[in-house]
């Protein structure tokens, strides 16, 4: 669920940022667009693949691994940008973001999820809340697909 909230707002941002049209191509392959994020490390990984925000996979767009948007939000986006998007305490969201990419991994690959793991999943999620990002990626989500409720 956090995957594909992430994927429908905050990467549907950097899309846009990136020449991506939306709403038209929401969840959508523009054609011949190039949209390419290069995550700014330091020096030492500068061989660091792009990560190609319009990925076309089987006639459809390919979303993000929650990994590469965490890369992409850790190391592109600058401040002004986060206060863009509405979320003032980006840092505090980044690190329940790192939390909840850690336990969905362990999850994802057939690694015992501990109750404690469990714990941390629902304390970093209602964190997230309590900081009202959900509120603002549900507001850039809609933004982008043309709904505002």
């Amino acid at each position: 669920m956090f995957e594909q909230e992430i994927n429908n707002s905050f990467v549907h941002w950097v899309r846009k940022s990136h020449a991506i049209d939306l709403p038209e191509y929401y969840n959508k392959v523009q054609p011949g667009v190039r949209a390419l994020v290069t995550p700014n490390f330091s020096r030492k990984n500068a061989n660091t693949p792009p990560v190609d925000l319009n990925r076309n996979r089987y006639g459809s767009w390919q979303p993000l691994e929650l990994g590469k948007s965490m890369t992409i939000a850790k190391y592109n986006i600058r401040d002004n940008d986060w206060a863009n998007m509405g979320i003032t305490n980006y840092k505090d969201f980044l690190r329940e973001w790192r939390t909840i990419h850690s336990i969905r991994n362990k999850a994802a690959h057939t690694e015992v999820v501990t109750f404690e793991d469990f714990n941390r999943m629902k304390l970093s999620l209602m964190n997230i809340a309590k900081f009202q990002v959900l509120d603002k990626l549900s507001s850039l989500k809609n933004s982008f697909r043309g709904v505002i409720k």
